[in-house]
């Protein structure tokens, strides 16, 4: 039997990806090409049949192979972008479809859901006057072949283009290895992306060092690009990544030039980045590039509106300190032993203003629920438990418990809401931006808010502290309520931070996830 008369589309693709190596082990790259396009039109095929979107994400994790293999065959032929179109075309497409799914026909077109390109991606970045930050980490094929492209690569696209580079496996491989053991493809430590001790010397050598392999392929393109934000695609372990703490050059921050936020894919940051998120873009570019510092002292003028910022937006649902959990989140775990958080207490009533926040035995998740679907931001000061890397451990925020109710508000809950009116998630607790990593992103609790209908997330990226935390908070809010978009409140924060001397282990812990245009106006307008 022929291999095209096969009728298991799965079992094809397997073997066309299979055959489409040997090819390219034997150097014929357009032979390799065009049996991997086949590869990958019988497992999207198989894709467009699934329903379930657990079991929708484990396919595309299972197919992946192909599409990081299809990446390694056009870079060797030297054709840069088209391993970009690669490395996006399978990526966030099931949070993409759930996306649109939730709008049903009122979804405004979005050429890049259907069919990623190049062309594409740049026209979009000039559009919204954005810098694309793409990474994809790509593995050589054998020992002995690939490794003239195997390592991660990265590619700028904004207005003027696409740049790309990469940091070859020589680079890489003098990275030492240690516990928890070496990322499959790269021997990136997960201890360097997020060591345990960001502070003093270990903080300064991880950030350079992840400059250098992140940073340093790209920097020229980064150090032209007028766009007034930048958004990263991540790759595996590279979503808690600190980027604003990464160095752009000697005394410049990536956040010193760049509102930054996170998103699992370009074709997302479409989905996400609506058209009323323009409006807000004429600040942040006033704001961005080397007159960054400008903007910021333009906030003096800003006094004038003093009265109204005082004043919390009409729908803020603002959580803080609830009372411990009393049992574990599930079964065969034990029940968390976690402190109190008296800063959290005082973050959030600073936010509320005259208002009165969830605090508690008061913020059970019953009280949450009523409320979240007509906020227009939610803040959460609790204590997070993070989804594990098996999927075991759902990720979590610790609500107070009530009656039969454990108190957990789990990723799961989150996914099934309505949340399109409330448009900015802020989780001011620990690893909130972790979770499983798959090929369709980080599987925890902000993909599940982005899928509720948020527009945007901010994430904590390692374990953080109570009373600079709180601090941090409080000043994302005050530039929140003076119409700051909240990648660029979030940047105005850092640099308040950073001024008033904090250690980069307490201001560059958060990140935002989804559309960083995303800005709070009372009423939900």
């Amino acid at each position: 039997m022929r291999l095209q008369d096969t009728g298991d589309l799965d079992a094809r693709g397997a073997a066309r990806l299979n055959l489409a190596s040997l090819a390219l082990l034997d150097g014929a790259v357009a032979d390799a090409e065009t049996v991997l396009q086949g590869a990958v039109e019988d497992w999207e095929s198989v894709r467009r049949d699934v329903t379930d979107e657990r079991h929708y994400v484990d396919v595309l994790e299972k197919q992946s192979r192909v599409y990081r293999v299809l990446q390694l065959c056009r870079l060797t032929a030297g054709d840069a972008e088209g391993g970009l179109e690669a490395a996006e075309r399978a990526r966030g497409r099931g949070l993409l479809r759930q996306l649109r799914r939730r709008l049903g026909p009122d979804a405004a077109a979005n050429p890049l859901a259907e069919s990623f390109t190049a062309a594409a991606a740049v026209d979009l970045a000039r559009a919204r006057g954005v810098a694309f930050l793409v990474y994809s980490a790509v593995p050589p094929l054998a020992q002995a072949a690939g490794d003239v492209v195997a390592g991660v690569h990265a590619w700028l696209v904004d207005a003027a283009g696409i740049a790309h580079g990469y940091t070859g496996l020589d680079v890489l491989g003098d990275v030492a290895a240690g516990e928890p053991g070496p990322d499959p493809f790269l021997g990136l430590r997960r201890e360097i992306v997020v060591g345990p001790d960001l502070g003093g010397a270990v903080d300064a050598r991880d950030a350079a060092l992840l400059s250098r392999l992140l940073i340093e392929p790209v920097r020229a393109a980064l150090l032209a690009s007028t766009a007034g934000r930048l958004v990263v695609v991540p790759d595996g372990d590279l979503d808690r990544v600190p980027f604003a703490a990464l160095r752009l050059r000697e005394g410049e921050r990536l956040t010193d030039r760049f509102p930054i936020a996170v998103a699992p894919a370009i074709a997302v940051f479409a989905e996400l980045d609506s058209e009323d998120s323009e409006d807000s873009e004429a600040g942040e570019d006033s704001e961005a590039g080397e007159d960054s510092e400008a903007g910021e002292d333009s906030e003096a003028g800003e006094d004038s509106e003093a009265g109204d910022a005082a004043a919390p937006p009409l729908d803020l649902l603002l959580v803080g300190n609830p009372a411990p959990p009393t049992a574990p989140i599930s079964p065969g775990f034990p029940v968390p032993a976690l402190a109190p958080l008296a800063h959290a207490e005082r973050e959030v009533r600073s936010i509320a203003g005259g208002g009165e926040p969830l605090v508690g035995a008061a913020a059970t998740r019953a009280a949450v629920l009523a409320r979240i679907g007509a906020c227009d931001l939610a803040h959460f000061a609790t204590h997070g438990l993070y989804g594990s890397d098996d999927g075991v451990t759902p990720g979590a925020l610790c609500l107070s418990p009530e009656g039969a109710d454990d108190g957990y508000l789990r990723a799961d809950d989150v996914a099934a809401l309505d949340l399109g009116r409330c448009r900015i998630v802020v989780l001011s607790a620990c690893r909130t931006g972790w979770g499983r990593g798959t090929h369709e992103g980080s599987l925890g609790l902000a993909r599940a808010f982005l899928r509720a209908g948020v527009r945007a997330v901010v994430v904590s990226l390692w374990p953080v502290d109570d009373e600079a935390t709180a601090d941090l908070m409080i000043e994302l809010h005050r530039h929140l309520r003076e119409g700051a978009p909240v990648a660029e409140a979030l940047r105005r924060a850092m640099r308040s931070a950073r001024d008033a001397g904090a250690p980069q282990w307490h201001w560059a812990a958060f990140t935002v996830v989804g559309d960083g245009a995303a800005a709070i106006t009372p009423g939900g307008a």
